[in-house]
């Protein structure tokens, strides 16, 4: 029988789609939306749940009684934010001896981080960055360090103010024995990843042979094949972009990582102004250092969704802010500088993947 009449075939869509009758999802896409459903999920949660714990109707009115020349500063603020985190990416470029707009940093950084939320945390966002940077006009050694940079100076800078809050809930007797003894965990976990750090950075070649033990490890649990080459130059490669910034100067990453925790606490600031509660920038800085650094530590949980509210809610309470009024300004504040800069990111994500594939045949 001659088989060259056979048809062909067909591929089982089966194994590609996940088919519910009136609308076939493909499986590649599956990870994305759990990630989405997760986020929505946490978000319906803290906003409808977390002004309960206070008096409803008073946070109810506490939000439309929100002076508007004072949001208005606080959105002002959220600006000065963005500028900051471009200012991180431009100067990790400018270090190279390249110029790079201050407008698309600050696009691809808000973006990024957006896909950061759905496709991997950090290093998705990273990785992500890098591509974008290459493909936006930037050289390899200026996208390396700003894919890699950025999440370091501003998780150094939050560590510092967190630091500083502690010291200041220490010394006012507003901490609880379990409190002080978790957050002297936190600081000792801080502490020993900066140790580990400059560790590394002093025994480079050492650090690259333990993480590709480390690395290979992992590999082999989850059953995946390992390309030892392939880790040894990324790694190799990330080092040289430190050792880069070292060099030729890490004030101007510094000073967007500053800018841009500035505009947060000065966003909080007003947000309190808002609410007709006067408190001081010592307060202020103190109840929002500690929770965002529980968020960039969590995860598994995109943003810190939940974690970052609850906390601060908590730490301001403690501090002698009202339930409610702390309530509505950590929730105001949340939409401001996560909820609006990542759904923004998501709207830019398209722009970027189209002019990824227009540049991809050109960087291959």
């Amino acid at each position: 029988m001659n088989t060259s009449l056979q048809p062909l075939p067909e591929k089982d869509e089966k194994k590609e789609n996940l088919d519910l009758g009136f609308l076939k999802i493909p499986k590649s896409s599956l990870p994305v939306i759990e990630k989405i459903i997760l986020i929505v999920t946490l978000a319906l949660a803290v906003y409808f749940f977390l002004p309960k714990l206070s008096s409803l109707e008073e946070t109810a009115n506490i939000f439309m009684s929100l002076k508007i020349w004072a949001v208005i500063l606080a959105i002002g603020a959220q600006v000065l934010r963005a500028y900051g985190n471009g200012l991180t990416i431009q100067e990790c470029v400018k270090i190279t001896k390249q110029d790079f707009s201050i407008i698309r940093s600050s696009l691809i950084f808000m973006a990024s981080y957006s896909f950061g939320l759905v496709g991997g945390g950090m290093f998705g966002s990273a990785a992500i960055t890098y591509r974008w940077i290459r493909v936006s006009g930037g050289n390899a050694e200026g996208a390396s360090l700003a894919a890699s940079i950025p999440a370091f100076f501003i998780s150094f800078v939050l560590s510092a103010v967190s630091i500083f809050g502690l010291v200041f809930l220490f010394l006012s007797n507003n901490l609880s024995t379990l409190q002080i003894i978790s957050y002297i965990l936190i600081s000792f976990f801080l502490g020993a990843v900066g140790i580990l750090l400059v560790i590394a950075m002093r025994h480079q070649q050492k650090s690259i042979e333990i993480s590709i033990i480390i690395v290979r490890a992992i590999y082999k649990f989850l059953k995946k094949s390992f390309n030892e080459d392939k880790v040894s130059k990324e790694l190799s490669s990330l080092f040289s972009a430190w050792n880069f910034l070292v060099q030729e100067g890490w004030k101007g990453p510094m000073m967007g990582s500053l800018i841009s925790t500035l505009g947060d606490i000065l966003t909080i600031f007003f947000l309190f102004l808002a609410c007709g509660s006067h408190q001081s920038l010592l307060i202020v800085t103190t109840g929002y250092g500690l929770p965002n650094l529980f968020g960039r530590m969590a995860f598994m949980i995109p943003g810190g969704v939940g974690i970052i509210e609850s906390t601060m809610v908590a730490l301001y309470t403690s501090l002698g802010v009202e339930n409610s009024i702390a309530t509505v300004i950590t929730l105001t504040y949340r939409l401001l500088s996560f909820w609006i800069p990542s759904l923004a990111g998501f709207f830019l994500l398209p722009y970027f993947n189209r002019l990824t594939s227009k540049s991809y045949q050109e960087l291959s």
